[in-house]
C-alpha cells in the first residue's frame, strides 16, 4: 500500500474508531473507502454521488448568520474562522453563529474581524464561550498530498453534509488579497450555497477555508477554491490570543 493510501486511511481510522451511530459508521466506511481513489479504482461521476454524505458529527463545525447562510469553524472558545464574503456589509456586532448536530445551539456574534490584507477570509467572535472542542490549526507548509474532507451546512441542510475531495493545485481564479489560495477536486459531493466558509481538512486539522467555487471539470468532478489557512497564522493567533479586546 502507498504512503499516500496509508495515510488517508490513518485519517479515516480516527473518525471510525469514535462511538457512532450506525449510519455514521458508514459514513465514516465511505471515506475509507474514497482513499483507493486514485491508485486503482477510478473516482465516482459527478452523478454517482448527487450530494456529500451525512457529516460524522464534529462540534467545530459552524453555521455562521450574518451576511447570509455559510459555514465555519470553531478556532477557540468564542472564535470562528468563516470566509469575509459571508460578512457582507457587518462591522459587528450582529448576526448569530450555530453549533451542535442540528445547529440547535445559538450564539450572538459582538464581533468581527476581516484579514486586513483583503482576502477572503475572516473571524467572528462570539459574546459567550461556545464550549466546544475546536479545529486545528495546520503546521506552515504545503497541504498533505492526500483526500480531505470538505464540510458544510449549504442551505441549512440537516444532517450537516460531508464531502470528499483532493487538491489539484494553485487556484488558476481570481485570488482576493492576493492570498495563496488551492483548488479542490470533488470525489463525493460537491460544494454549493451556503458551505461558504466552511472547512477543507484532513482529520482534525484545518487546511483551507471556502471561498467559491468554479464549475466541473471534463470528467464532472466540482472544482472548488479554498484560501489556505496557514499563511495567517501570525494574524489569526494575533487577533484571538493576543489583541485586547473590549
Amino acid at each position: 500500500m502507498s504512503s499516500h493510501v496509508s495515510l488517508c486511511f490513518l485519517s479515516c481510522r480516527s473518525v471510525i474508531g469514535r462511538k457512532l451511530k450506525i449510519r455514521k459508521v458508514l459514513s465514516a466506511l465511505a471515506c475509507a473507502a474514497a482513499c483507493v481513489v486514485g491508485t486503482t479504482v477510478a473516482a465516482p461521476s459527478a452523478n454517482a454521488v448527487a450530494d456529500g454524505y451525512d457529516a460524522v458529527f464534529e462540534p467545530w463545525s459552524a453555521e455562521v448568520l450574518i451576511g447570509g447562510v455559510c459555514s465555519g469553524s470553531v478556532l477557540s472558545d468564542r472564535w470562528v474562522i468563516t470566509a469575509a464574503h459571508c460578512l457582507g456589509n457587518s462591522k459587528g456586532p450582529g448576526g448569530h453563529v450555530k453549533i451542535g448536530e442540528r445547529a440547535q445551539q445559538t450564539f450572538n456574534v459582538d464581533r468581527v474581524v476581516r484579514e486586513p490584507g483583503g482576502a477572503d477570509v475572516a473571524l467572528v467572535r462570539t459574546d459567550v464561550s461556545m464550549g466546544v472542542r475546536p479545529i486545528m490549526l495546520p503546521s506552515p507548509g504545503p497541504v498533505p498530498n492526500q483526500p480531505g474532507q470538505f464540510t458544510g451546512w449549504g442551505h441549512a441542510r440537516f444532517p450537516e453534509k460531508q464531502g470528499l475531495a483532493f487538491v489539484s493545485g494553485p487556484t488558476r481564479g481570481p485570488r482576493p488579497g492576493n492570498a495563496d489560495m488551492f483548488e479542490t477536486k470533488s470525489i463525493i459531493g460537491h460544494q454549493e450555497h451556503g458551505d461558504s466558509g466552511g472547512a477543507f481538512h484532513i482529520g482534525p486539522v484545518l487546511y483551507g477555508v471556502l471561498c467559491s467555487s468554479s464549475g466541473k471539470d471534463a470528467e464532472g468532478r466540482t472544482m472548488a477554491n479554498y484560501t489556505k489557512v496557514d499563511q495567517f497564522l501570525p494574524w489569526i493567533y494575533g487577533t484571538i490570543f493576543t489583541q485586547s479586546w473590549p
